[in-house]
């Protein structure tokens, strides 16, 4: 059970309003989840996706299947951040070998990442179980060594402790740490999704504060992002980016080593939906925003 508190700093008196000209907006901490992890756990792998910019599934492959990205590559791997990097300019060139290999690897990662062990790595991507714990303690000892050790110290803490903190004065409680490690480790990284929901809280302040409430609303929130409608107008587009994103980016921990981004992504009037979504540069002016919605923009159907 984690404890809870409520809040009704947003206010129960929103109401959504359909304006003539409007576009949907989405906004969100990008890669919120590895920021996190990367800050808890200090590992360096995870700090250099961030730091020097590495592709992290480029990263995986060069440690899962090490043999056939050397291959592709034509040398040794003696440094796997470097290969990672060659591995992902070979994506981008379009090789189709090197795609299949970083493609390959994704479903290894996401599981991996969330405690999947050997069998579960075996089924995703049909390979022996001789190969598979291979690739796990690839994972575990070489790629992300400081993770690993991050989540024995979880697990070990709650074990003794029957609960584990969390953030922000939250603590999840186990009274059978074999059974709930997996849910015990990943809520360490996965409760600051909570960094939405006070933006969201921040956001509809400051919106209040300057009389925003015909112009801007937010109707959800999945995770690491805001969704909702904004009016298509430049300046009230100008500063919904200006106002989001910096709040989004605010540290959330003491003496924080990766930093959040965060951007903002809205459609065009004429083609209203989310896959129609085109994202914003920071610091943008009125003038670039409204030549911005100009080039979006698709005509009208009749």
């Amino acid at each position: 059970m984690v404890p809870t508190q409520t809040s009704n700093v947003v206010g129960k008196d929103i109401v959504r309003h359909s304006w003539k000209h409007e576009s949907r907006v989405t906004t969100c901490i990008t890669k919120s989840e590895d920021r996190v992890i990367a800050n808890l756990s200090k590992d360096s792998n995870k700090i250099a996706v961030f730091s020097e910019n590495i592709d992290g599934h480029s990263l995986g492959a060069t440690y899962y299947f090490k043999s056939d990205v050397e291959q592709l590559l034509g040398h040794s791997i003696i440094d796997h951040k470097e290969a990672a990097k060659e591995l992902k300019q070979l994506v981008n060139n379009g090789n189709k070998q090197a795609k299949d290999i970083r493609q390959q690897g994704k479903p290894v990662t996401f599981g991996l990442s969330y405690g999947a062990y050997p069998k579960k790595v075996a089924e995703s991507i049909k390979c022996s179980i001789e190969e598979a714990e291979a690739i796990f303690n690839a994972y575990h000892n070489e790629m992300y060594p400081d993770i690993t050790k991050f989540r024995n110290q979880v697990i070990a803490y709650t074990k003794q402790h029957g609960y584990n903190h969390l953030g922000l004065g939250f603590q999840i409680y186990s009274s059978d740490i074999q059974k709930e490690e997996r849910t015990i480790f990943n809520a360490s990284s996965q409760f600051w999704s909570i960094l939405t929901l006070m933006s969201m809280a921040d956001l509809y302040e400051a919106i209040n504060k300057e009389n925003l409430q015909d112009d801007i609303f937010i109707n959800a929130t999945i995770y690491d992002a805001l969704y909702g409608y904004v009016r298509d107008d430049p300046a009230i587009i100008k500063w919904l980016n200006d106002t989001i994103c910096p709040i989004m980016e605010t540290d959330f921990l003491e003496n924080q080593i990766v930093h959040n981004e965060a951007n903002i992504e809205i459609s065009d009037i004429n083609n209203n939906n989310w896959s129609s979504l085109h994202e914003l540069y920071h610091d943008m002016s009125i003038e670039d925003i409204s030549n911005f919605i100009t080039t979006i923009d698709t005509p009208k159907d009749k």
